[in-house]
């Protein structure tokens, strides 16, 4: 049986988090008399700790957005926020805390296109306003925690927009408790001639870097500057290298921390204009580093990953021939440069993955036979190198590796069967004991596979029945089984493939499913389930929302 909990809201965001212990405990049977024989103890309790979706939706009674809570084992439904006393309002924007314990948010909720920020439990309650002191019409969006959940770190453009119709973003802090709210980045200008926004917090919750963007005359990303919380007074500091739009350098505004929150990694041009690099700098801005090869004539970095212990990176870049795209690794507190893939020939850009443990990384390379991409894993020097996948034919592949959390074995997308029809594998990280996970029947597509987290099982989205129907399955490790798990779906539905997450104890499973509006020309998001492994039916936690795909879980 479905059981619909919200009726006609509309969902457009999800987060999960532990919610307060809760336990389902089996019965235990009475004594037995007359010297017999006493009965054996009951079977101890079957426990768990219930998980607490945080979400979005549009409550078309009141015609308001609002915040709502609810237990992955269809109960314990809190709604965060209530009526708002504009009308017209709405949650803009929210964000959960790393330690699930709070909401911080935006709404327009006292006066129409007024935006403030607030926090709340998530167990419901009063939201503390936060006094930002900003001008009405204020838009506050892209709210991010920091790590320890201490602070929320918010862009937003009190000073509106520049002459030119760009929005002057700036990067602000507050403590949890709504105090100590403040402006973070340094001057814009007057007139502003820079936006700052993308925070990003460093693992130790210590940093906070900020990307500045030029205005004039194209937005273009042009420096990073990093904020120390320790020190209390404004003390932005410029830690990347000078660039100047006008000769068309940038900063690729994806960079990352290591993990030992002292260095930043990132992409840039700033050496040559048009080749881009990475590279690695100090949380002061000095002893900028090269991190990769050298780059043969129109070679680029395409695109980087840290490994899981922040210690080592994989790039790809064509660093050896030009169009023809490799796999590279180095320390980063080294100096070689390890090349993993040895393609014969293919320019397509290899799919890889780092295992849990960061010793070994798993890809796709065309080494063997040009143009065939096999599975292989390799130790992170390049050493040991193991194909994995079966010896495949002219136009078979195998690709898209996904590591258990166990780090014993990989899933993988491949045609090995029959050339042109996919199906999704399993594999131990030596090679040994295939197995397919997948039945596709139908010849469809696949889309995000995610381990358990005890590796014993595989949820993964496939159009496996209907190759125009996106679904979400699930297979033990060994392979033996399949299972779909969403109910059935209706008229172009389908399941949202970036939605799909475990709870921590590897019981339920969350996703959503979504439809295409021919008339809007667009994607409209419609309900949230909750699913089970053991074959019970999904439990939808609202109904007819529109989600917007932020979820942790």
């Amino acid at each position: 049986m479905i059981h619909r909990m919200l009726s006609r809201k509309t969902l457009l965001g999800i987060a999960m988090t532990i919610a307060a212990g809760l336990s389902l405990a089996a019965c235990g049977g009475g004594g037995g008399g007359g010297g017999a024989s006493p009965p054996p103890p009951p079977p101890p309790p079957v426990s768990r700790t219930p998980q607490k979706a945080v979400f979005m939706a549009e409550d078309t009674t009141l015609g308001q957005r609002h915040l709502y809570a609810a237990g992955d084992e269809g109960g314990d439904l809190t709604p965060l926020t209530t009526a708002f006393a504009n009308p017209d309002g709405d949650v803009s924007a929210y964000a959960l805390s790393p330690d699930g314990r709070t909401v911080a948010f935006s709404a327009d909720a006292e006066i129409d296109g007024e935006v403030d920020l607030y926090l709340i439990d998530t167990n419901g309650g009063t939201p503390i306003k936060v006094d930002t002191g900003f001008p009405v019409n204020t838009p506050i969006n892209r709210l991010f925690w920091s790590p320890d959940s201490s602070q929320v770190a918010y862009v937003a453009n009190p000073q509106g927009r520049a002459a030119r119709g760009f929005a002057l973003y700036e990067v602000f802090l507050v403590d949890r408790d709504g105090s100590n709210n403040r402006k973070i980045n340094g001057p814009i200008g007057s007139p502003a001639v820079v936006s700052v926004s993308n925070p990003i917090w460093s693992p130790d919750s210590r940093y906070v870097l900020q990307t500045v963007k030029s205005l004039d005359p194209f937005q273009v990303d042009i420096g990073y500057n990093i904020y120390d919380t320790s020190v209390g007074a404004p003390n932005s500091t410029r830690v990347s290298p000078a660039l100047d739009w006008r000769n068309g350098e940038s900063l690729d505004s994806r960079a990352v921390w290591d993990s030992t929150s002292t260095r930043i990694i990132y992409k840039s041009d700033f050496e040559t204009n048009n080749v881009t690099r990475l590279y690695s700098t100090a949380v002061d801005g000095s002893g900028t580093v090269r991190l990769n090869g050298p780059l043969t004539s129109g070679g680029d970095v395409y695109s980087f990953q840290l490994s899981p212990d922040g210690r080592s990176v994989a790039y790809i870049a064509d660093q050896v021939t030009d169009r023809r795209f490799d796999l590279f690794v180095r320390e980063l507190d080294g100096t070689s440069v390890s090349r993993l893939t040895a393609s014969l020939g293919s320019n397509r850009v290899p799919t890889f993955a780092w295992s849990p443990d960061s010793t070994r990384i798993a890809f796709d390379d065309d080494r063997t036979t040009a143009n065939v991409r096999e599975l292989y894993v390799a130790n992170v020097d390049g050493s040991s190198t193991t194909r994995v996948s079966r010896p495949l034919a002219s136009g078979q592949y195998a690709r898209l590796p996904t590591w258990s959390p166990d780090g014993r074995s990989l899933a993988f997308v491949s045609d090995q069967e029959e050339p042109g029809r996919a199906e999704l594998y399993a594999v131990e990280a030596d090679g040994s004991n295939e197995r397919r996970m997948s039945r596709n029947d139908a010849g469809g597509g696949f889309g995000a596979k995610v381990w358990s987290p005890d590796s014993t099982m595989l949820a993964y989205a496939a159009s496996q029945e209907d190759r125009s129907v996106l679904e979400l399955f699930v297979a033990p490790a060994d392979g033996s089984a399949n299972m779909k798990i969403n109910a059935e779906l209706g008229e172009d539905e389908e399941v949202l493939s970036s939605s799909v997450a475990w709870s921590d104890d590897g019981t339920r499973i969350i996703f959503s499913d979504y439809y295409y509006e021919v008339f809007s020309s667009r994607w409209e998001y419609l309900d949230l389930w909750i699913g089970t492994t053991d074959g019970a039916a999904p439990i939808m936690i609202n109904d007819t929302f529109d989600y917007n795909g932020l979820h942790s879980y």
